[in-house]
């Protein structure tokens, strides 16, 4: 139950990613581009997942799902679950951490990395807030921009800068940056978030089973040891009942009667 309650958000981000793949970009749209609605703190669905982790944490008690776990354990008052069932609640922050970080590093900060330019397009956003991210994107060293998007635009504009002014000072990058508005806006529907997206989610999952990577392999464990130990005492009394079975028949056989 607590493996499907931190689950549950990265299955979303999976059933976006698919949608997405599939969406033309000659059909009429009337949103946000994908990319962009990603990099917004407010419309981005990777945000909302880590809301709903925060909320798990913070505030336990307003979260319906969470009182699943807790009535499965015959219990109503959440405090004392916590008090009798450690070992839940232990389980539970672990599951949730690891889960909240592993979206920051892997959906996050990869979109910050490659495609935080886009959030210039992004009208939603304070004036002062896209200007700190040109300002931020300008003032990064070449060599520290990720290779594509980010380090290609800066160079293009840093060279426009240097031959109209003869030099390429940050206020002329940043003038410049923030005048790609339009150009930035269409560019991000042809940046297609395709299943190789998605992919990062599966690797992710397959990687919960594998013996020391993370938490959600103590859960999955436990699970596995479960089913085992379940078949395995099924089996010993199969076992046991067919001995018992082939003694009386050999019993029978060996009797002079």
């Amino acid at each position: 139950m607590i493996m499907a309650l931190t689950s549950e958000p990265l299955r979303v981000l999976t059933r976006l990613y698919l949608q997405l793949s599939f969406d033309h970009i000659e059909e009429e749209r009337r949103k946000w581009q994908a990319i962009i609605d990603l990099l917004n703190p407010q419309a981005s669905l990777a945000q909302e997942a880590q809301r709903y982790y925060a909320m798990l944490i913070k505030s336990p008690r307003a979260c319906p799902r969470l009182q699943l776990v807790m009535r499965q354990r015959g219990f109503v008052d959440f405090a004392e679950w916590a008090r009798l069932w450690q070992t839940d609640i232990e389980m539970l922050v672990e599951a949730v951490t690891f889960a909240s970080t592993a979206l920051d590093r892997l959906q996050s900060k990869y979109f910050d990395r490659y495609f935080k330019l886009c959030s210039l397009a992004d009208l939603r956003l304070p004036q002062e807030q896209r200007k700190g991210i040109a300002i931020s994107t300008a003032k990064t060293p070449s060599c520290c921009r990720a290779p594509g998007l980010m380090r290609t635009v800066v160079e293009n504009v840093g060279q426009q800068a240097k031959d109209a002014a003869g030099v390429a000072g940050t206020d002329d990058v940043v003038r410049l940056l923030l005048s790609l508005v339009d150009t930035l806006f269409l560019v991000s529907w042809f940046l297609r978030l395709s299943i190789a997206v998605c992919e990062r989610l599966h690797a992710l999952n397959r990687n919960l089973s594998v013996s020391g990577k993370s938490t959600y392999a103590v859960l999955a464990a436990k699970s596995l040891l479960t089913r085992a130990r379940e078949r395995f005492f099924r089996w010993m009394a199969a076992h046991e009942k067919g001995s018992e079975t082939r003694f009386a028949g050999q019993a029978r056989i060996e009797s002079p009667n």
